[in-house]
């Protein structure tokens, strides 16, 4: 008979109206619970579908994560390179500009060497040309200058 109540081989007439309205109660709540029950379902399976693509999207940030830890480690070398590197612009300009006075002075060098050369060659006439040996000896003070303080241009 209970079987009968819940709506099975039954028919509204067979039944008082009391227990009429509860069954209309029942099999709306039923159909209430079958669309819950559908829903939760349809629910899981999207959830399901999302699943994989955020677990793809956590090994994505584990390896960057990975590559910004290796970047961290890379910074203090690369400082280090950038010190260098302005150490060794420092050093080629100081080193360039000493090529510069030296060939200055290699140039002033010559010359020098030329017009003593040419006093040499033209002998041993003093009349009036005191300055020409004060020349040479200032050519052996410039070269003993060098010998002494070979780093220090113009010395």
């Amino acid at each position: 008979m209970a079987w009968k109540l819940f709506g099975h081989e039954t028919t509204p007439a067979q039944l008082p109206a009391e227990l009429r309205s509860i069954l209309a109660q029942m099999q709306r709540e039923r159909v209430a619970f079958e669309a819950l029950t559908t829903g939760a379902r349809d629910s899981s399976q999207q959830l399901a579908q999302l699943t994989q693509p955020i677990a793809e999207a956590q090994k994505v940030v584990a390896e960057l994560q990975g590559r910004v830890k290796a970047l961290e480690r890379l910074v203090p070398v690369l400082a280090t390179l950038d010190e260098q590197t302005e150490g060794v612009s420092r050093t080629q300009r100081r080193t360039e500009t000493q090529v510069e006075h030296t060939a200055a002075e290699v140039k002033n060098l010559r010359t020098e060497i030329g017009a003593a050369a040419s006093h040499v060659r033209r002998g041993p006439r003093t009349e009036g040309r005191s300055h020409e040996p004060a020349r040479v000896g200032r050519w052996t003070q410039v070269a003993a200058r060098r010998r002494r303080h070979p780093h220090r241009p113009g010395a």
